[in-house]
């Protein structure tokens, strides 16, 4: 059965019907990725697929020259979906989630935004990245129903897990890969921009929506950079990331300067 997202902004993406969702893929071998990174084994997509005993290598060469020892997760975190209706699953990959530093876990921390999830698929017997999410919002990715003429899905993420459902990142698909395009935030479109960091030039509030009028998330002291994600179509707000921990929400662009 077809599921269908109804938003109430003003301003809407158009609805599409979900044709596949993200599911957890556990054939996965994170010991044998180690040993193939290492040279100690070849390579064999059946224990392994060849995009994760890749990141593995370069990341053991980045761990050791640290003084680090790269380690394993207890299980695989990946997921696996079908983007184009071959029957032929793509993947969801975050290699954070999968291997650490051990001795040093810090040198692949990830920004405000999250660590990234790549989107692997299989092309004349090559893994290649068409896509990448936001580890934030992978948790329960799904696929749209695709614009005329195309057989690549747009994608939908921000679902799952902990995470509330505030944020739902749309992606489409350019031909030959995904590229973040709008964000819907509490019911209002984000046109996705990825602009920076950016300065409050005076104590200014984030706001949940668009608006002056809108509930304060948090108030911000002058001085603080934030992360521009995108501008409100319905009203000339920003939409910004504060920090890290912190929930996204709506500035007014005149407390904004570009950060140099």
């Amino acid at each position: 059965m077809f599921e269908i997202a109804i938003m109430t902004g003003a301003a809407e993406n158009p609805v599409k019907p979900v044709i596949a969702t993200a599911n957890r893929y556990t054939a996965v071998d994170l010991a044998a990725c180690l040993r193939i990174a290492a040279g100690e084994a070849k390579t064999d997509d059946n224990q392994c697929p060849g995009f994760v005993s890749t990141s593995a290598a370069e990341a053991m060469a980045t761990c050791k020259d640290v003084g680090g020892k790269l380690s394993v997760a207890e299980r695989p975190s990946l997921q696996s979906l079908d983007v184009n209706g071959d029957a032929q699953s793509e993947f969801l990959y975050d290699f954070t989630e999968n291997f650490s530093c051990d001795g040093a876990a810090l040198v692949f921390s990830c920004s405000s935004l999250g660590c990234p999830v790549l989107l692997f698929e299989k092309r004349d017997g090559a893994w290649n990245t068409i896509g990448s999410l936001s580890s934030y919002d992978s948790i329960r990715a799904e696929v749209l129903a695709p614009a005329s003429g195309s057989t690549y899905g747009a994608l939908r993420s921000g679902c799952g897990g902990a995470r509330p459902c505030d944020e739902l990142w749309y992606q489409r698909w350019d031909g030959s890969a995904y590229q973040s395009d709008t964000i819907e935030v509490r019911g209002h479109v984000v046109q996705f921009a990825n602009e920076g960091f950016w300065t409050l030039l005076r104590d200014m509030p984030v706001l949940a929506e668009p608006t002056p009028y809108a509930a304060v998330i948090d108030p911000y002291p002058q001085g603080t950079e934030v992360i521009v994600i995108g501008t409100a179509r319905d009203a000339a707000y920003k939409y910004v990331s504060p920090c890290r921990a912190c929930k996204n929400g709506f500035i007014d662009p005149t407390a904004l300067r570009k950060t140099l």
